[in-house]
């Protein structure tokens, strides 16, 4: 069967992939960014302010709340939805110079989202092998946490940007291409 039962709980590919809760904070960050293009965010320090406030107290006070995936998900997902609908609506109304840096690390968030997970799985590995145990936890923590988002950064210099920007070229000279070819009145 397709979706047969693996083991209690466990749907099996293709369904567990389908089915993820991680998959709520994906939804929530595209939606949001559809909702921000044909509308405001009234109050957008609000948002921001109520959206930082929820993930952190989650984050600090909140020590069952991803026991349950999906609870975890919208805790986590709606209260970041929050902060960044008042971060942007923040940063559209009012003319922000970010650090080449700062702009870089946004730039390079989905990329480092999406690479994170598994750096930090290999490094720990390769940490805590050649890591003497006189080094306390937080240091390795730091220092895998920073190494991880700077293989996102990595990736998203390397591989992702120059790929968006091939794909731009190229769906833009077709498009060019269409619109000609449409004004001529060929097929």
């Amino acid at each position: 069967m397709f979706f047969r039962l693996k083991k209690s709980g466990d749907l099996g590919f293709p369904a567990n992939f389908v089915f993820n809760a991680f998959n709520l904070e994906f939804l929530l960050g595209v939606g949001g960014a559809l909702w921000l293009r044909g509308h405001r965010v009234a109050a957008p320090r609000l948002c921001l302010t109520l959206g930082i406030a929820a993930f952190a107290a989650a984050l600090v006070f909140g020590m069952h709340v991803q026991d349950t995936p999906i609870v975890g998900r919208a805790v986590f997902g709606l209260s970041a939805f929050v902060a960044l609908l008042g971060a942007v609506e923040f940063e559209r109304g009012r003319d922000l110079r970010l650090h080449p840096a700062l702009a870089l690390f946004g730039a390079a968030s989905y990329a480092i989202y999406l690479v994170h997970p598994e750096a930090i799985s290999i490094l720990a590995q390769i940490v805590s092998r050649l890591t003497p145990r006189s080094v306390p936890i937080e240091a390795t923590i730091i220092f895998v946490s920073l190494i991880a988002v700077a293989a996102g950064m990595a990736y998203h210099r390397v591989i992702e940007a120059p790929l968006t920007r091939w794909t731009r070229r190229t769906l833009s000279a077709r498009l060019a291409r269409g619109e000609r070819a449409a004004n001529l009145g060929v097929d």
